[in-house]
């Protein structure tokens, strides 16, 4: 093999690195993501509306003050200020 050709560009033919068939594995798409549970971090079924380890909602609720859509998990709403039970 000639200098030029082993610095330019003889890489071709020494057998290291893969295919060109390799490529990144793709995710399934349209698989549903779980939903993760503040209280506990366990990752629930996409549709899920309770966790299945300790029972907290994973659903927002409106406020009984104002109707404000509250964060799922909130102890108090954003807007106005009223403690959620």
């Amino acid at each position: 093999m000639s200098f030029f050709k082993q610095i330019l560009g003889g890489h071709h033919n020494r057998g290291h690195g893969g295919s060109h068939g390799g490529r990144y594995k793709e995710q399934g798409e349209g698989q549903p993501i779980g939903t993760l549970c503040l209280s506990c971090r366990t990752t629930n079924a996409g549709g899920a509306r309770f966790c299945r380890q300790c029972g907290e909602s994973l659903v927002s609720a409106n406020c009984g003050q104002c109707n404000t859509v509250m964060a799922t998990g909130a102890k108090f709403c954003s807007q106005c200020g009223s403690a959620q039970g």
